[in-house]
C-alpha cells in the first residue's frame, strides 16, 4: 500500500490527525460537494484529491496504516481516469471497497482490451477506382487458443494508396473482449493510368501529323467504358494542351474527379530532302 508522500490527507479535508470517523465523513461531504466539477466552485484536481483523502482516512485499516507510515504514497492515483459521479458515490456509501473497486474495474478493463490486428492487403488501379470485395485470411487469439477465418474485404471506390480500413469486432479476443482489425490498402499501379488526388489522368500518343492536322481515335476507360474523341484539323495539339472529361475520375464519397488526358508528341527519326523541303514550303 503507498501513500502521496507530497500530500497530507488531514489538510486536505481540513481535519487533524484525531478527527473521528464522522468529522472524516461531513468533511468529505462538504468538499466534495464544493468542489464537485458540475459546479461553478469546481476544482477537477482538489476533487480527486479529497476523495483519495476520504478513501484512505475513511478505512480504518488504511488510516492505521497512513498514520504509521505517511510517508509512502499511493503514487499511481492520480494518474488513472476517473468518472466523477463514481467517485461521488462514495459520499453516500459506507462500503470503503467502493473506491477500489472502481479504480481496479477501470485499470483491468484498460489491460484486457485486444491488441489490434494489422493486415495488408494489395490491390490495383481498376480495383481502386471500381471499389471490390476481397477474401483475407486473418490469425486471431481466442484467450488461450489461435483460430483462423476468411473475413471478406470491402474495398470503396475511389480509396488510396496507404489507406486503412478498421474491421469491427473481428480481432483478437480477450475474455468476452473482441477486438479490431486494421486493413492498410496498397495499390500496385501497373496501368497506363496515373492518379492525382481524385482526378483519373492519362498520356495519350499523337503523331505530329495528328497534332497538326487533326485525329480521331478511342480510349478504354478504367471503368471499361470507350470513350471516344475527335480532333479537330485546325485545332492544333500543342506539348502542354490537355483535355478534360469531368466526372470520370474517381469517386469518393459525393465527390466525383475528372479524367485528364495530356499528349505526348510522337515526332519522325528522320525525314527525306523532299519532305523537309515540302515542310519548308508550308511552314515559312
Amino acid at each position: 500500500m503507498y501513500f502521496d508522500d507530497n500530500v497530507n490527507y488531514y489538510d486536505v479535508l481540513g481535519l487533524d490527525n484525531k478527527a473521528s470517523q464522522d468529522d472524516i465523513k461531513k468533511a468529505f461531504r462538504k468538499l466534495s460537494l464544493q468542489y464537485h466539477p458540475d459546479r461553478d466552485t469546481g476544482d477537477n484536481e482538489k476533487f480527486k484529491n479529497i476523495t483519495v483523502a476520504y478513501e484512505v482516512l475513511s478505512n480504518i485499516e488504511k488510516r492505521k496504516v497512513y498514520d504509521m507510515e505517511s510517508s509512502f504514497a499511493f503514487k499511481n492515483i492520480n494518474t488513472m481516469h476517473f468518472n466523477n459521479d463514481d467517485l461521488i458515490n462514495l459520499i453516500f456509501k459506507n462500503d470503503n471497497n467502493d473506491f477500489h473497486n472502481i479504480l481496479h474495474r477501470r485499470k483491468d478493463a484498460a489491460s484486457k482490451k485486444p491488441n489490434i490486428i494489422s493486415k495488408t492487403i494489395r490491390i490495383n488501379m481498376e480495383q481502386a477506382y471500381n471499389g471490390c470485395i476481397l477474401p483475407l485470411l486473418i490469425e486471431r487469439k481466442n484467450n488461450k487458443t489461435l483460430e483462423s477465418e476468411t473475413i471478406y474485404v470491402t474495398i470503396p471506390k475511389g480509396i488510396d494508396n496507404n489507406e486503412f480500413i478498421t474491421i469491427q469486432k473481428k480481432g483478437n479476443i480477450v475474455d468476452e473482449e473482441q477486438g479490431d482489425i486494421k486493413v492498410i490498402v496498397l495499390i500496385d499501379n501497373d496501368s497506363i493510368y496515373k492518379r492525382s488526388g481524385i482526378d483519373l489522368e492519362y498520356t495519350h500518343n499523337v503523331t505530329l501529323k495528328e497534332a497538326l492536322c487533326g485525329c480521331n481515335f478511342e480510349i478504354k476507360h478504367i471503368s471499361g467504358k470507350v470513350l471516344k474523341f475527335s480532333n479537330n484539323s485546325g485545332n492544333i495539339i500543342n506539348p502542354s494542351f490537355t483535355k478534360t472529361i469531368n466526372g470520370y475520375g474517381f469517386i469518393r464519397d459525393n465527390h466525383t474527379g475528372n479524367f485528364i488526358i495530356s499528349f505526348n508528341l510522337i515526332f519522325p527519326k528522320s525525314l527525306t530532302e523532299k519532305q523537309i523541303f515540302e515542310l519548308n514550303k508550308i511552314l515559312t
